[in-house]
């Protein structure tokens, strides 16, 4: 008798999987009408973005280089490097020196708002070197060269 149950139980789930996998074959939104699952909406672009080839698209990037950031409650400055992140070393200095060359303990009032450049430039770079300090260095050279002559 327990055989006999388990071959109908058997035939019984192996049925009504047939069925489902038709219902999907057939209506493929019916496990998210059976669910109550909304089917997610088409999502835009969230930039209109020119393409490259017809356009130029440095304003574009030039205008998402700059951030501000608005301190929500009062903190230490490491507490809100941490917090948000910004403890690389071009990140700081620019808040740093936005503090007035503050210690890491420098408490910070909420409200606070810090203006920031994502994109170092040559000077902020390790090894870096911006072009006038190397034409200027050039010059100096140049210019020793004829005072030993």
């Amino acid at each position: 008798m327990t055989e006999r149950l388990r071959w109908i139980a058997e035939r019984a789930t192996t049925a009504v999987l047939l069925v489902a996998a038709l219902a999907l074959l057939v209506m493929p939104r019916a496990v998210e009408q059976l669910t109550g699952v909304r089917e997610s909406p088409k999502l835009s672009a969230p930039d209109n973005l020119p393409p490259l080839s017809k356009e130029d698209a440095t304003p574009f990037f030039a205008s998402r280089n700059q951030l501000e950031i608005r301190v929500p409650e009062a903190t230490t400055l490491r507490q809100f490097l941490d917090r948000n992140r910004l403890n690389k070393p071009y990140h700081r200095q620019q808040i740093v020196e936005q503090l007035g060359n503050a210690s890491p303990d420098t408490p910070i009032a909420a409200g606070t708002t810090f203006r920031l450049s994502l994109t170092p430039v040559a000077v902020d770079v390790p090894g870096a070197r911006p072009q006038e300090h190397e034409e200027h260095e050039d010059h100096d050279e140049h210019e020793e060269d004829e005072e030993s002559d």
